[in-house]
């Protein structure tokens, strides 16, 4: 309908109609301003507005410029540990994100956000000992960088050493610590990297309960690596970390029941840090993978979850 024949049928209705419209224009122009305002930071001296700043961009998902917000702010305040425990996740995502690569560009990148990731976890820690997420973020680091190495078995093994002290110093200050448990199962996975000589030695400094005999059964790796997830979940049952994890050793152990109860726990409208923002996304991957992979089979399964997504 046309302002012409609005007009025809009732020249009230138009003119009802224009300030409607016009009004519904000044709130979009109004709303566009508000969000700039809050965007933009009001005083670049004030590190307070930075920090207002650097969290909008990663609520924009713009990790690139959030980095330069957080250095800015180091910059100005080298004992400024919120901005470095910042940088050490936001460059820990940043490698994450390219891990998984084949070509040696992009693992060469990774390589240098991982050790950025560290040296900022590291800043942390300097200043308060026994920080968790400092912890937590180095160690995801480390096992990381132990995976790039391989089968370079001397490099990956020191890597892997240090992030099992790592975790170990974490859990001395404090065991019930949800992300902390991921990351040991995550060295869970990477310590199959170990050389039979290596598991020897190293696991009857740190695991000496554990039978090194069932070692001989790489199975075993996925099983304490779930245990550890398990436990996350056990922590803190919407963990994003820890059921990401269980989803995959329920992958591995063809366990459908497990693999869909750790989808459920998931809360993805709450993702709003980087690092459970990007484990979100990997949950998301593996659960529509995997339940596309099983209607190509013809299984006649439900594809919704309980919270609320569907493929």
């Amino acid at each position: 309908m046309t302002y012409q024949q609005i007009k025809i049928e009732n020249p009230y209705k138009a003119f009802i109609y224009k300030v409607v419209t016009l009004v519904g224009l000044m709130i979009l122009i109004a709303s566009s301003i508000a969000w700039k305002n809050a965007y933009m930071p009001q005083n670049l001296d004030d590190n307070e507005e930075l920090y207002r700043l650097g969290l909008m961009q990663i609520y924009k998902r713009d990790y690139p410029n959030a980095i330069e917000t957080y250095l800015l702010i180091l910059e100005r305040d080298s004992t400024e540990c919120l901005a470095a425990q910042l940088l050490s996740e936001l460059y820990l995502v940043k490698g994450l994100s390219l891990v998984e690569c084949e070509g040696e560009v992009d693992c060469e990148r990774s390589n240098e956000y991982f050790e950025k990731s560290i040296v900022y976890s590291q800043q942390v820690l300097d200043t308060f000992d026994g920080d968790l997420p400092a912890h937590t973020n180095m160690a995801l680091a480390l096992n990381n960088l132990a995976l790039l190495e391989y089968p370079s078995n001397e490099k990956s093994s020191a890597f892997l050493i240090k992030s099992i002290e790592q975790i170990q110093e974490g859990f001395d200050v404090n065991m019930s610590y949800a992300d902390l448990w991921f990351a040991l199962g995550e060295w869970w996975y990477a310590a199959e990297n170990f050389s039979e000589e290596e598991r020897n030695t190293f696991f009857k400094k740190y695991f000496p309960l554990i039978d090194l005999g069932t070692f001989d059964d790489y199975s075993c790796f996925n099983e304490y690596a779930q245990n550890s997830y398990t436990i996350a979940v056990r922590l803190n049952e919407n963990s994003v970390l820890g059921n990401y994890g269980l989803m995959r050793t329920a992958l591995i152990d063809h366990n459908i029941d497990l693999f869909t109860e750790s989808y459920n726990n998931v809360h993805f409208f709450s993702n709003y840090m980087p690092l459970e923002y990007y484990y979100a996304g990997k949950v998301r991957f593996i659960w529509e993978y995997f339940w596309k992979k099983e209607k190509r089979k013809g299984k006649n399964i439900p594809l919704r979850a309980s919270n609320g997504s569907e493929i």
